[in-house]
C-alpha cells in the first residue's frame, strides 16, 4: 500500500483541498506541487518479521512443535528447534489468507490421518473451503474449526459437516458462491437457507459456470 502526499516543494506539510480558513471561504493552495509515495510495510509482514528475529522466541517456543511463519513471500518458513528452513511444498502465489489457511490446514491433515488439525478462525469461507475438500480429498484426521472469539461453538468439520452432510458439500463451493460469500447476502435474490433447501432435494450445481452449449 503507498500514501499519496501532496506538498510543497519547499515543505513536506501537505495541503488540504477544500479546508476552511479564518474567513470561513474554501480555499486550496495550489502552485508546484509534488506527488510523493511511500511505501508502508503491512502490519502482517511486520509481525512475521518481527516473529523470526525474536531468536530467544524461537528457540523456546519450537523445541516441541514445528512453527510455519506465512508472510509476504510466496514460501512460508518452518522453525523447529529454532532452525528455520523453507516449506517448498506449501508455496503459493494466491494472496488470499482464506486460500492459505485452508491449504495448510487440508496439508496437515494428509500428512498424518492419525493427526487433530484445528483451524483457530471464524470465516464462512474457511469454513465451506475446508468441508469441501476435506470430502473430496477423503481425508479421515480430525478436523475442527474454532472461532477466536471466546464461547462461540467449536465446528467439527469431519463428523458434523462433511460427513454428515456428505450429499450436498459436493455442492458448496457453487452454492456458497452463488448465494454471496463471506457476509455477502443473496447476490442474485437467493439466500442460503433455500439454496440448501434446493440442494437436498438432489438438484446439483456441478455446471454452474460452464458455458451453456454443454448444457442445453
Amino acid at each position: 500500500m503507498n500514501t499519496l502526499q501532496r506538498a510543497a516543494p519547499d515543505r513536506l506539510e501537505p495541503t488540504l483541498p477544500g479546508s476552511i480558513s479564518s474567513n470561513g471561504k474554501l480555499h486550496c493552495r495550489l502552485g508546484t506541487q509534488y506527488l510523493r509515495t511511500q511505501p508502508i510495510r503491512n502490519s502482517s509482514t511486520l509481525l512475521c518479521d518481527a516473529i523470526l528475529s525474536d531468536d530467544n522466541f524461537l528457540q523456546h517456543a519450537t523445541q516441541n512443535h514445528q512453527l510455519v511463519v506465512t508472510g509476504e513471500n510466496d514460501m512460508p518458513t518452518q522453525v523447529s528447534k529454532g532452525r528455520t528452513s523453507p516449506r517448498l511444498d506449501l508455496a503459493s502465489t494466491h494472496e488470499e489468507a482464506d486460500i492459505l489457511i485452508t491449504q495448510q490446514a487440508i496439508h496437515l491433515a494428509k500428512e498424518d490421518p492419525e493427526s487433530h488439525v484445528r483451524v483457530v478462525c471464524d470465516d464462512t469461507d474457511v469454513f465451506a473451503l475446508l468441508a469441501y475438500y476435506y470430502l473430496s480429498e477423503k481425508l479421515q484426521s480430525s478436523l475442527t474449526m474454532q472461532s477466536p472469539i471466546m464461547g462461540r461453538s467449536c465446528i467439527d468439520v469431519k463428523e458434523e459437516t462433511a460427513r454428515k452432510h456428505s450429499a450436498i458439500v459436493p455442492e458448496l463451493l457453487a452454492l456458497h458462491a452463488l448465494t454471496g460469500c463471506d457476509s455477502v447476502a443473496a447476490t442474485y435474490g437467493i439466500g442460503k437457507t433455500k439454496a440448501i433447501a434446493v440442494a437436498r432435494k438432489g438438484y446439483t450445481l456441478d455446471q454452474l459456470g460452464k458455458p451453456l452449449a454443454n448444457i442445453v
